[in-house]
Order: C-alpha cells, then sequence, then structure tokens
C-alpha cells in the first residue's frame, strides 16, 4: 500500500516545496516532504521540562471539528473472528466501524487519536491468532501492532518500535507497506535503496529464533536518532504473532514507485515482492525479488524483470489466487502479469489517473476488481480465466461516478467503502442493473449510495460571520474538490429549518398532545397567551392546522401546563384550575380547584403525576392512575415563601418521579421534596439576587440531573444521588433574560434532552457522560415542543417573540456542519455584509470529452445569497486566468462596500512562477448582479489580499502593495507604496497598522504602514523579522506583537516582537511557542465558535480559528498564566495515567520537527488531551490530580479542575 499523502496530487501539480504556481492556490492535499533530521532527537521527554521564558504565549490549542479525510482503509476480522470490520485512518484519527449487513451499512465502534500521522495501514492474520493485527507506520517512522481488547473495547498494543535510521534518504514517493498473503512477514519501504522486512513469528521454531529481540512492547521507544537495527527492551516475553526488529535489504532501485507480495498457494515457496521502479531516464519498470526467511541478513534474490511498462504505471494491485500474478495499472493501460513474468496481457483505457482499487471476488473463470480513478469514475476490471487456470484477456465496465477516492475498500457481499480526501467518503451497493434511485446517465449507473459520511477536507479557506448578531461566530468555509468541490456552514450549535411559521406575537407556552399515550404523531397544538389559550388541530393527510376548541378544555384563561397522561387522558392547568379530559378532549373527567379561590402560580407533571404552586407558597401533590384516569389528591406542604417553579419529572424512564423540586422567590432557593409525603430531603441556596425561574430533573445517559434556569440567562446544574441530596453544583451562562425548561426529545428514538427556552435558546445534552450545551439558531425563545406529524415526524413547534415557527430539528451534535454542493472547486471565500453576500472564488476543471487525458481549467467569481446561498450571478475570468485571493472591503472616500478579488495567469509549460496577474475591484448592484469597477494589471501572482485603513494590502510574489481606489465617476486602482525583499508573500494578517507576512521560506515578518519624507508619503517599512528558515502555509496575528503562523512540516510557532532591548533585539522576532499540530493549516482568521459574554469569567479567551487540509477546525485560545502552568502539569499527568495507542509518546508528537531540527514543544498547551479529563474514570481524575505514575500533584481537587476543564470546554467550541 502507498501512503496516500505520497501520490500524486493532481489539483496542486507540484512538489510542497517546489515554487511552482498551482501549489499556492491551495493547500489542497498534505503530501509530506521527506523528512531528513539534522541532529538526533533524543526522548523520552517529560511535558514538564519544557523551556519556559516571561513572554510566553500560553496558548490553548483544541480541535472543535476531527480531521475527516479519509487516507487509508483496510478490512478484516479485527474486534472478533466472527465480525467483519472496516477499519479507517483520517490523519492521525483512526476509526474502527462494524459491519452489520448488506442493507444496515457499518456502524462506527471506537474511535481513537494516534500519537503519530498514519503513514502506512495494513491487517495481517499470524497463525496463532483469531483475529486480525493491525500494522500501523507513521510519517517520523515509528511503527506499532495492534490488537482489540475486547475486554476495554479499545486498541491494544502488541508491539512499538522505530524503523527510522541515522544516515538514510527517505523516498521521495513516501512510504510504501505491504504484508506477504500468508502473514510471514511486512515490508516497509521507507528509504531509497532498501526494503525493512519484519519477520512474523507464526511457529515456536520462529518465536525462538526471535530470540526476544522483538520491537519494545509498552517503552518509551526510541529516537528518531535510533538505528533501525537498535536493540529494543521488551517489557515481556515474546509470543506467537509478534514482529522481529526489522531487516533492512538493500535493493538496486532508489525510486520505487509501488510494490506488493504476490500470492502464492504453496506456503514452502518464498514470499515474492513485485517492485514497480523507475530509472534515472524515467523509464518504468517491474521486477521481483524473493525474502529468504531462514536467512533474512542476507540480501532479497532477484527474480524476473518486465522492462518498460507504460511511462504512466504507478499502482501494482496482487491478484489473489488460484490464478496469482499482479496488475500494473497505468494512466492508458492495465497490464497483468503472472506469477512466472512470462504471460503479458493488457487492456486499453482512456487517459486518467486510477487512485484506487479493491478485488471484489474470483471464480474458476474470472476474477474481478474495482477501480476508481481521480475524477470519481468507477469501473469495473474483469480478469477473464481460461480452463487451464491462465488469464487470457481482460475487459472493462464503466459503473458509475462517486466521489474522487483515496482508497476502495471492499465488504460483504456487495458493499464498497470508497474513502475520500476531497469529497464525501460513502458506501456503496454495487448492483447488476441500473440504479432505480440514482438519476438517469449514459451509461446507466450501476450502484446506489446506501451512506454517506461528510467529510470537509481540504478546508483551504474560510471565514467567520455572525450572521443574526448574537456575537457566536459561524465558519463557512470552501471544502473539497474538482467535482466534489461544496461551501460548508460549521457553527455550534443546532440548526432548525424552518417548514411553516406564522406572526404572532404574546405566546408563553407551547405544548403538543397526542390523541393517546403511545400515539405516534400529535394532533393538537395548543398556544398560551396573556388571557386565553388556543388549540390548533393537525389534519393527518396534509398536516395543516387548523384552529380548534375542545368542549372539556379551558379557551377563555390562560394555561401554565398542557400534557397527555399515561392513562391517555389530556391534563390542562389554569390559574384556576386543574382539568382532565378524555384523549378527545371533548369530555371532562375530572376538575380540581384550589380552596378559597387561590389562583395557581406554578405546575409540573410526570405521565402520572401532577404538581401545583398555589399563590401563598403551598405545593398540592396528585396522582393519575393509569387504569383509573381521574385526579387523586396525595398531600400538600406549605412552603416558607412564594413558589417559583417546580417539576415533578422521573430521574427513571418508566418508573414514576421520587422527588419534587421546588424553586422559592424571597430565599432564591431549590427544595428538594420526596413523594407522597412531600417531606424536604434537600435545601440548596442558588446565590445571589437573582430567582430560579424554572427547574427540571433529567436523566440523561444514566446521569440524574437537576438544573435550575435562573432570571438572568443562568443555568445551574446540580447531580442529585438516589436520597435527593444535590452535589457538583455547576454554573453556565446560556443568555441574558429568564431560561424556561422543558424536558425535550427531537425525534421519538433520540435520547433525552432538555430545551432552555431564552434570548439564546439552547438544547442541554449529553455525550460521554458530560454536559454539552448546543445553542438554537433561533433568538428570543419563549417556549418550545416537539411536534412530530406524518409530514414530519421529527418537527419542533417554537414560539418566539413575534412568531410561531414548526420546523425540523437538526442532529443535535456539538458542532453541526451543513453542506452547499458546487459542482467545482473553491477557492476563497468572503463575506459583504452591505449586500447581504458571499463572494466565492471558485475554478472548474473541464476534460477533454475524447478521452485524450486533456483538462481545461477556468476561473469564475460568485456571489450567494447569505442565508440560502442560493446562486445571484457570476463572472467568468479570462483563458489561462484563475482566481487567488479575495476580500471584501469600503475604500476610503467610499461608501458602497466591494469584493476585491486577486488572480493569476498560468501557464505551467513555460514559467514555475507566475509572471502576470490582475486585483479586480466588484461591486455588487441593487439588482444582485456583479459589476467591474475597476482592475490593475500586476507583475505576478496575486496570493493574498486583506483591508488596511479603507486600502487593499496585496501580496504579489516577492511583494507586498497598498492600493487605494480613486473617487469619481470612473474610479481605478491607485498603487501607494510597496515593500519588496521576500521570497513569496504567502499569506497576509493585518492588525491596526502591522501587517504579518508569511513568506514561503523566510518565515514570518512585520511591516508598518507609516508616513515619512517630506512631505509625507505612504510606505511599508519592515519593523522585525523572524530570522529562521521555515516554509509558511499561514499566518494569524493575536494582537500587535504576537502572531501565530504554521509551516509545511505541520508545526505551529508562535512569534513575538521585541519591545524593550537593543535597535537589532526591537528589529527580531523572537519565538515564544512551538507544538506539532501534525497537519497543514491553510489559514487563520481571528474568532470563535461560542457566544461572546462580555463579562463571563472565562479561564481562556479564544482568538484565532485555523482550518487545515485534513478537514480540522481548530481553536487556539489564550489562557491567563496560572491556568498556562495548571494545565501543563494536567496534560503530564493524564499522558502519565492513559496508554497510548500503539505506545507512542505524546511529547514526542508534539514536539516542534522539521528538516533543521527537533526541538520539545513550548507555549502551547494540546487541548484534545486535557479534555479528555471530562471522560476518565472517577478513579482516574484521582489519579491525576494525585501526579500518580510519575506526575506532579495538583494544588486543586477533581471537582474543582472538572469546573475549570468544562469551563474552558466550553469557552472555546
Amino acid at each position: 500500500m502507498v501512503s496516500r499523502h505520497a501520490e500524486e496530487d493532481a489539483s496542486a501539480g507540484v512538489e510542497a516545496k517546489g515554487v511552482r504556481f498551482a501549489a499556492f492556490l491551495t493547500f489542497s492535499d498534505a503530501r509530506p516532504r521527506p523528512l531528513r533530521l539534522r541532529r538526533p532527537f533524543q526522548h523520552p521527554l517529560h511535558p514538564l521540562h519544557r523551556p519556559t521564558t516571561a513572554q510566553a504565549l500560553n496558548a490553548y490549542a483544541v480541535t472543535a471539528h476531527h480531521a475527516t479525510s479519509v487516507g487509508h482503509a483496510v478490512r478484516g476480522h479485527f474486534t472478533g473472528p466472527d465480525t467483519l470490520n472496516l477499519l479507517v485512518a483520517k490523519g492521525s484519527r483512526m476509526e474502527v466501524y462494524e459491519c452489520a449487513g448488506a442493507g444496515d451499512g457499518i456502524r462506527l465502534v471506537h474511535a481513537a487519536n494516534v500519537f503519530g500521522r498514519i503513514a502506512v495501514m495494513e491487517l495481517f492474520r499470524p497463525q496463532s491468532r483469531s483475529t486480525d493485527l493491525l500494522f500501523l507506520s507513521t510519517e517520523r517512522y515509528q511503527y506499532c501492532v495492534l490488537s482489540w481488547d475486547v475486554f476495554t473495547s479499545s486498541f491494544h498494543t502488541e508491539v512499538t518500535g522505530d524503523a527510522s535510521e541515522r544516515t538514510g534518504r527517505p523516498t521521495d514517493a513516501g512510504q510504501i507497506g505491504c504484508v506477504d498473503p500468508l502473514a510471514r512477514c511486512v515490508a516497509l519501504h521507507v528509504y531509497q535503496g532498501s526494503v525493512k522486512i519484519f519477520a512474523v513469528a507464526n511457529t515456536e521454531v520462529q518465536l525462538r529464533e526471535l530470540g526476544g529481540r522483538g520491537a519494545s512492547v509498552g517503552t518509551s521507544g526510541m529516537g528518531v536518532g535510533a538505528g533501525a537495527n537498535s536493540t529494543a527492551t521488551s517489557t515481556r516475553t515474546p509470543k506467537l504473532g509478534d514482529l522481529s526488529l526489522p531487516h533492512v535489504l538493500r535493493l538496486d532501485e532508489n525510486s520505487i514507485l509501488s510494490l506488493c507480495f504476490l500470492h502464492v498457494t504453496d506456503a514452502r515457496t518464498r514470499p515474492t515482492l513485485a517492485v514497480l521502479y523507475q530509472d534515472h531516464k524515467d523509464a518504468r519498470h517491474l521486477r521481483t525479488y524473493s525474502v529468504n526467511m531462514a536467512h533474512l541478513e542476507r540480501d532479497l534474490e532477484q527474480g524476473w524483470k518486465l522492462d518498460k511498462v507504460e511511462p504512466g504505471a504507478a499502482v501494482l494491485v496482487a491478484v489473489p489466487g488460484p490464478v496469482g500474478g499482479v496488475l500494473i495499472i497505468g494512466e492508458q493501460t492495465i497490464s497483468y502479469v503472472d506469477n512466472s513474468g512470462r504471460r503479458v496481457v493488457s487492456v486499453p483505457m482512456e487517459v486518467t489517473i486510477v487512485k484506487a482499487a479493491t478485488h471484489l471476488a474470483s471464480t474458476p473463470t474470472s476474477s474481478r476488481f474495482l477501480l476508481a480513478d481521480h475524477y470519481g469514475s468507477l469501473t469495473l476490471l474483469l480478469l477473464h480465466i481460461n480452463g487451464e487456470g491462465i488469464v487470457n484477456s481482460m475487459s472493462l465496465e464503466p459503473l458509475g461516478v462517486t466521489s474522487s477516492p483515496t482508497c476502495l475498500v471492499h465488504l460483504n457481499p456487495d458493499l464498497v467503502f470508497v474513502g475520500s480526501h476531497f469529497g464525501d467518503s460513502q458506501l456503496l451497493h454495487l448492483l447488476t442493473h441500473p440504479s432505480t434511485t440514482a438519476p438517469p446517465t449514459d451509461p446507466p449507473q450501476l450502484f446506489d449510495v446506501l451512506a454517506t459520511y461528510p467529510s470537509l477536507s481540504p478546508i483551504v479557506d474560510f471565514t467567520v460571520v455572525d450572521l443574526d448578531g448574537r456575537g457566536q461566530g459561524t465558519v463557512v468555509a470552501c471544502c473539497g474538490g474538482f467535482k466534489d468541490g461544496s461551501v460548508r456552514v460549521v457553527r455550534n450549535g443546532v440548526g432548525v429549518s424552518e417548514i411553516a411559521g406564522v406572526e404572532v406575537e404574546g405566546v408563553r407556552g407551547v405544548w403538543s398532545l397526542r390523541e393517546g399515550f403511545g400515539a405516534k404523531y400529535h394532533t393538537t397544538l395548543a398556544l398560551s397567551f396573556a388571557a386565553e389559550t388556543r388549540f390548533l388541530l393537525v389534519d393527518p393527510s396534509t398536516s395543516e392546522l387548523s384552529e380548534h376548541d375542545p368542549a372539556a378544555l379551558v379557551s377563555s384563561s390562560p394555561s401554565l401546563l398542557l400534557a397527555t397522561m399515561a392513562a391517555d387522558c389530556v391534563l390542562q392547568v389554569t390559574p384556576e384550575a386543574v382539568v382532565l379530559a378524555d384523549k378527545d378532549m371533548a369530555m371532562k373527567l375530572a376538575e380540581w380547584t384550589p380552596e378559597g379561590g387561590a389562583h395557581i402560580t406554578a405546575a409540573a407533571c410526570s405521565p402520572t403525576q401532577v404538581v401545583v404552586a398555589l399563590a401563598g407558597g403551598t405545593v398540592v401533590y396528585f396522582t393519575v392512575p393509569i387504569g383509573r384516569p381521574d385526579l387523586e389528591f396525595v398531600s400538600r406542604r406549605a412552603m416558607e415563601q412564594e413558589v417559583a417553579c417546580v417539576d415533578v419529572s422521573p430521574l427513571r424512564e418508566g418508573e414514576p418521579a421520587e422527588f419534587v423540586a421546588v424553586g422559592l422567590w424571597t430565599d432564591n432557593s431549590v427544595r428538594v421534596l420526596s413523594v407522597p409525603g412531600l417531606v424536604e430531603v434537600e435545601r440548596e441556596d442558588v446565590g445571589g439576587d437573582v430567582v430560579p425561574r424554572s427547574v427540571v430533573m433529567a436523566e440523561l445517559e444514566g446521569v440524574q440531573y437537576v438544573m435550575v434556569g435562573m432570571g438572568d440567562g443562568q443555568l445551574i446544574t446540580y447531580l442529585i444521588d438516589p436520597t435527593g441530596r444535590l452535589s457538583s453544583r455547576r454554573k453556565v451562562s446560556l443568555g441574558s433574560q429568564p431560561i424556561r425548561l422543558s424536558p425535550f426529545r427531537p425525534t421519538p428514538s433520540s435520547p433525552p434532552h432538555v430545551f432552555a427556552s431564552s434570548d439564546r435558546p439552547t438544547i442541554v445534552h449529553s455525550s460521554g457522560r458530560k454536559l454539552l450545551f448546543s445553542p438554537v439558531d433561533l433568538r428570543d425563545v419563549s417556549s418550545a415542543a416537539p411536534f412530530a406529524t406524518p409530514s414530519f415526524p421529527a418537527a419542533v413547534a417554537v414560539a418566539t417573540e413575534d412568531r410561531l415557527v414548526i420546523g425540523s430539528v437538526d442532529e443535535v451534535t456539538k458542532v453541526h456542519v451543513k453542506s452547499i454542493p458546487l459542482g467545482e472547486m473553491p477557492r476563497r471565500i468572503a463575506h459583504q455584509e452591505g449586500s447581504k453576500t458571499f463572494g466565492i472564488a471558485t475554478s472548474r476543471v473541464v476534460r477533454d470529452p475524447t478521452g485524450t487525458g486533456a483538462e481545461e481549467e477556468t476561473g469564475y467569481f460568485r456571489i450567494v445569497d447569505e442565508r440560502s446561498f442560493e446562486a445571484l450571478d457570476s463572472l467568468e475570468l479570462d483563458a489561462t486566468e484563475l482566481p487567488t485571493a479575495l476580500t471584501s472591503l469600503t475604500f476610503s472616500g467610499h461608501t458602497t462596500p466591494v469584493y476585491v478579488l486577486g488572480t493569476a495567469f498560468s501557464d505551467p509549460t513555460d514559467e514555475d512562477e507566475p509572471s502576470r496577474g490582475r486585483i479586480l475591484v466588484l461591486e455588487v448592484t441593487e439588482m444582485k448582479r456583479v459589476r467591474v469597477v475597476a482592475q490593475a494589471e500586476v507583475l505576478g501572482a496575486v496570493y493574498c489580499l486583506e483591508e488596511m485603513k479603507g486600502r487593499v494590502v496585496a501580496g504579489v510574489n516577492s511583494k507586498v502593495l497598498m492600493y487605494r481606489l480613486s473617487t469619481g465617476d470612473d474610479p481605478v486602482l491607485i498603487r501607494v507604496c510597496a515593500h519588496h525583499g521576500h521570497i513569496l508573500a504567502l499569506q497576509l494578517s493585518v492588525l491596526g497598522e502591522v501587517i504579518a507576512v508569511a513568506d514561503l521560506m523566510k518565515s514570518v515578518s512585520y511591516l508598518s504602514y507609516q508616513l515619512s519624507g517630506n512631505p509625507p508619503t505612504d510606505t511599508l517599512v519592515e519593523v522585525a523579522r523572524d530570522y529562521g528558515t521555515n516554509w509558511m502555509t499561514a499566518v494569524g496575528m493575536v494582537d500587535a506583537n504576537v502572531a501565530v503562523g504554521a509551516e509545511s512540516s505541520y508545526n505551529m510557532l508562535a512569534v513575538r516582537r521585541v519591545e524593550d532591548g537593543t535597535e537589532d533585539d526591537r528589529k527580531r522576532l523572537v519565538g515564544v511557542g512551538e507544538w506539532h499540530l501534525g497537519d497543514m493549516v491553510n489559514r487563520f482568521r481571528p474568532g470563535s465558535l461560542v457566544m461572546n459574554f462580555p463579562d463571563s469569567d472565562s479561564p481562556g479567551k479564544p482568538v484565532l480559528l485555523f482550518v487545515t487540509v485534513n478537514g480540522t477546525v481548530g481553536v487556539i485560545a489564550i489562557l491567563k498564566p496560572e491556568v498556562y502552568t495548571l494545565l501543563q502539569k494536567v496534560e503530564a499527568n493524564i499522558n502519565c495515567i492513559l496508554k497510548p495507542v500503539g505506545g507512542f509518546e505524546h511529547a514526542y508528537w508534539r514536539s516542534f520537527c522539521n528538516d533543521q531540527r527537533v526541538a520539545e514543544s513550548t507555549g502551547f498547551i494540546d487541548g484534545d488531551i486535557v479534555e479528555r479529563f471530562l471522560d476518565l474514570s472517577p478513579d482516574q481524575k484521582e489519579q491525576v490530580v494525585e501526579g500518580k505514575n510519575g506526575g506532579l500533584r495538583l494544588e486543586v481537587d477533581v471537582q474543582t479542575l472538572m469546573k475549570l476543564v468544562e469551563d474552558l470546554s466550553r469557552c472555546c467550541h
């Protein structure tokens, strides 16, 4: 298997370090450059031994949305002998799926982060095992073998080690790994001119030969500088299935493109390795080598050779037995070569680049393979086998088009998983007849899409907007590539897609009623106003609503509560009475009115219980027996003050409530009363002068909570034990207006949630037994209720300040993603508030229909509506002109906002770097049309554009230019000033009068806009620079002195301008942070995904969002110094407690690493590790606090640390 990151990226068209034009339009594929370490890096590192300075960055980096790019996928029986699994690698994240069956798809059973970028992933089955083992290799040359632990349902590390060499030259094509079909050995190609062979101990004899020299298990591992043949200390006795240390066997070939083991039927035959390579004349050949398992110290023995295969050949695929052989997949032909190398059969095809292949099935007369090219075209390859077991011909059959793939995995019986980097991954069901669900195509599509797995990768640009003015950022990103390009809207919260709405003011409460307690759909919607209650009846055939006046219920009074009870009756509570009616609401079954004309002020119910509070502070408790629909008085209790709110929700589903929760006005307390006697068992003062306005008891993921909604928008939560005692108080700000809480299920099959209605409504739910708060994209919600109808089984009715909205609720997740397909590749995006539009710069690739493989790429600028994303207008660019930069601003002296688009003219056949481009000023007219206001030609590609003081700053090749727009009827762009001396000004970040420049090779520099000279003239002056050599990909300013950047070796770095010291010191940017992210960052933007509460006492402040090639959305926050110091210890202690997957050390993974040096990380806290504290067991949390297993004891207790981490998580994502 070839490392996906090593494959040629058709959209980039260049090496990551080349100064070729197309590469810097977008970093769309994180293909690593070979890692060449100049000095050995010795670890283990203790995370607390990091260098510190008085000006440390104190940054907290955390993932808001995990990587979605599928790099590798394999199938096998990993979790059990009879369970078929799909294992998927997404950057440094592993996911394990269980294949349920042909019609049921796949189910995620486990996901874990690996401290390394996964380069090779292969399953193999030693003869002594009943399940498969997983071999992993990372891009830093660490490797491991993993098995499945059935007791913990997680990965277990069998073997771990290091395959690096001090003097080897890494391969240009990236790592390639494969496993012998009989599981006798594993081959790994990481350095030119050699292959590493790991022997598998399948027998007792092989185990004795291993002699305890296997790779280490559970040790600290070996440093990068350690040689491949170094001996590692084993922590256990070797056992069957272990690997030997790698044996380095020399090859005559340096430029290896692909390799695989041939299938053999006789286990006595040596493992045979087929190698596809390129010579110094660029000719490509196929050669085989045999591996002498008895004498691995000897070099590989050469076998047969096939000279001068197709020049575009790039992939080898082994053909399973009994026929055996190998497929050579090129750009114009596919060739089959038998195991002897003497028989070659070829079939021509249209010019393309095949990116993935998988074997489907073999019969005595045929062998079937599925191929997919970079356009997503699926093709069935059929090998025809004659009666003598010889392949005599091949044929191709098109099946249809799917996402552009990185891998294909065949699952039983006709399921195929398509893993993608440029689009959504898919699960396909192969058909023998044309699909009846897909749109008609020629030729017809021969598969159905069973499931789609959304992917953001690669994210090439994004903008942060606050469309609702709520202080909560929404990320609108350019995602995907080629035909799979899309705009994705990423927000923290839950969306409500409006189905119907009506203008109505004054709604104080909304309830939905069913025809019977067990009915599937709601039949009535009840609305309470200040002086009346209205009932809306649902037409089951059309789901239309019509006003209805039920005879047994009260319409002339406001309602405090309406519900369908377990006795198949309807409960209504008004200020005057409690009414029980039959399920048709035609006959009154029971009624209770308070003595002395007292008013009812609050009410709550469970399916069989009713609690009301009377003016004066009396609480009255009733039951409604299931077999006898009647109000049965049970008890009453006089409280010391007026009752503000009550609740009697059951803490265990299907059982009656054991407690009543009561909130009081005067002393601002919450009381817990036991039923049936209403005996007080707990009192809790909520504190302050704010009254509790709503209370609810709920069980979420087996944890029982009491939640109190306060009058100032604060939500207080407690844990409640079986005796009614409250503990673990938590407080979070959801808004600024009173909160109304109500139990809520988005769908009948959903787990319980709590809907918090307020000016900023929020759904409270649980994941991993911790509370999460997902904002709803509505404002000023007074009440909400589920409203399932035959037409819309997962709808919700929401009352806002002036509307009643019926809509469908998106899946309740921490981060919600909405996709707007474009059918072309989005490259840049900007938002313009004045015109209420988004501007999107795109490019479309069109294939030559004659099958020559030629492509034509055309650039466009498009505008879409900011809400609906409806296409409004577009502008097609000139031939060979592509968009490279985009921003929106209002020029000084003008009142109309405009888009500014930067372009470049590409001629990759004649020039390495574009020499011509344009800057276009584009206006959106009142009719939503694009009009060119002005344009200017520049000598190079416009790589970036930013606004600065009503002017636009552009990075054009090696220069930074500033332009203003003249006034008048025919405005023109006028160059104001410029700064030279860069290699390539790839990206800019502007804050005030300072410009941070991310240079392709010269790291980060600061420019200052100044007026100098006599008369004063505009100038851009370099005021400071980082003199290190970093190949930058992005930069973002934290404040006027500090910037965070990312470079092409997947590291983050932070620099600070020196304010004191000598003049030379002030011209130098000093490093205040270095950290390995493990992914290529394409863009930093200031902003946040969460609501902004200026008065909140948060432990950190989010300052930057970033996006990556693999689809990650991340957050960088600046911590208070004391919080940073504490979390350093927390991070270290957690790593002392938890065993890393593969035995790969966290400190080594996060160490800064590029071609020149390796250094300990500093200035950054890994938020993903810190937030794992919330998922630990109580015993593990205590161990973290106590500093067990080599950690340091913390000066806080578990509850304090829990609150700190939860608060930090909420303020960041």
